[in-house]
């Protein structure tokens, strides 16, 4: 019987959608980690406007927080009891609302992506990609397919780090204690906000 081989463009194809697989899924995860800290750190944030006796029970409201309330509940939560403290911090108020706007725009940004199929189109085809169904605006089923970029979500949770690092940080020290921020502090996250709408979140929404 004559041994049947695949041709080798076949199994070179296959090798390059298997790296370019795991690339993206590698990705993909580091996002939906970094993705999940937001939520953690809102369920926080809210959990220090709370009364509490001690630690246990601090960390207990933080649970309560994570596990009833959705991340746009938090979020509408949060801005209520923030935009409640700080009403008479008009600068701050703004510089708020966009970092709140920025965290949306991150939660729709993992939501298309943990929502989309990925993979190739038809056997055969050698380009990995991000398949979503899309019914909005009334005009029928649209299926959007993009190529899959997995330095843009690299670059997209590098961004996310960043975030937590500074604008979520200026957020929790406002929630802990009625501390309003400086003129300094103002202007630094409004230069950081302006920069961020060319970054990497508005090249993949585009």
């Amino acid at each position: 019987m004559k041994e049947f081989k695949l041709p080798e463009e076949f199994i070179k194809n296959s090798r390059s959608l298997y790296v370019q697989s795991v690339r993206t899924a590698t990705s993909i995860g580091l996002l939906v980690m970094q993705f999940n800290r937001f939520e953690h750190d809102l369920g926080e944030f809210l959990a220090v406007f709370m009364k509490r006796g001690n630690q246990e029970e601090y960390f207990e409201n933080i649970a309560i927080m994570t596990a009833a309330l959705s991340f746009g509940q938090k979020l509408d939560l949060l801005s209520a009891l923030y935009l409640k403290r700080y009403h008479a911090q008009l600068a701050q108020c703004d510089i708020f609302r966009r970092i709140i706007s920025q965290l949306s725009k991150f939660e729709e940004y993992r939501n298309a992506l943990i929502h989309s199929r990925w993979g190739i189109h038809t056997f055969g085809d050698s380009e990995f990609k991000r398949f979503k169904p899309n019914i909005k605006g009334r005009k029928g089923l649209r299926q959007v397919a993009a190529l899959a970029d997995w330095r843009q979500i690299r670059r997209m949770c590098k961004e996310m780090q960043e975030f937590n690092c500074t604008e979520m940080f200026e957020i929790y020290r406002g929630c802990a204690s009625y501390e309003a921020m400086s003129e300094e502090t103002i202007n630094k996250l409004s230069e950081r906000l302006t920069a961020r709408s060319n970054g990497p979140l508005q090249a993949a929404a585009a």
